[in-house]
């Protein structure tokens, strides 16, 4: 399945990439395991993915759950949580 992959604020710093294209397994089709499937790219996926605790995920624009599933084309968010001032 291809999804595209976009990163935001200091998730994209520590990953040194803002967009992505990607060709995702079969197995990968919600959020969970698209966390796990990232984070096999090495140290640096895991530690911002796994250990934060506070990434969220949007699907389309559309704000959602790590348990939310996603379709062939969809673009996929990854932020970190929004704060206001």
């Amino acid at each position: 399945m291809n999804v595209t992959l976009k990163y935001f604020a200091s998730l994209r710093e520590k990953l040194n990439l803002s967009e992505e294209k990607v060709d995702l397994p079969e197995h990968v089709t919600n959020g969970e395991q698209l966390k796990e499937f990232l984070s096999q790219r090495g140290s640096v996926w895991q530690d911002s993915l796994n250990n934060s605790g506070t990434i969220q995920i949007a699907i389309n624009q559309i704000r959602c759950t790590w348990h939310d599933s996603f379709a062939e084309n969809d673009e996929i968010a990854l932020f970190p949580p929004v704060t206001g001032g």
